[in-house]
């Protein structure tokens, strides 16, 4: 039962950029578990999704291709999609299409959230 009026949420809060942080080898698991995250980001609208690609380990590969498709239909949906982003990762990149704006530190700063997405591939001893 609410006992007081809930204020609504302020616009700015649902404008603030969400930065993904994305940690490991680009496979086909890191692409799927970031695919979920961004369907759940997403679903109340459009949103500013700022993609940290800083920890990655990517091949020019159909993994690639895959993970530059995804960000393009977030974006063709509406979304803004930025890219945090290394000089290593923008040689893998060069000249594939397409190309995603760098995000700036403004933008980062202004992140209401972040969420870190790891997958990695070696088997620790021990783990279960």
């Amino acid at each position: 039962m609410i006992l007081a009026p809930v204020a609504p949420v302020a616009p700015m809060a649902c404008d603030a950029p969400i930065t993904i942080r994305l940690i490991g080898m680009l496979d086909r698991v890191l692409i799927e578990s970031t695919s979920d995250a961004f369907a759940g980001l997403t679903a109340a609208g459009g949103r500013t999704l700022i993609v940290r690609v800083r920890d990655i380990i990517a091949m020019r590969d159909e993994s690639l291709d895959r993970f530059l498709a995804l960000l393009d239909g977030y974006r063709s949906a509406g979304n803004r999609v930025l890219i945090e982003s290394t000089p290593t990762w923008r040689k893998v990149v060069r000249g594939l299409t397409p190309q995603f704006a760098e995000s700036t530190p403004a933008q980062n700063l202004n992140a209401r959230r972040q969420i870190i997405i790891c997958h990695s591939v070696d088997k620790r001893v021990g783990a279960a």
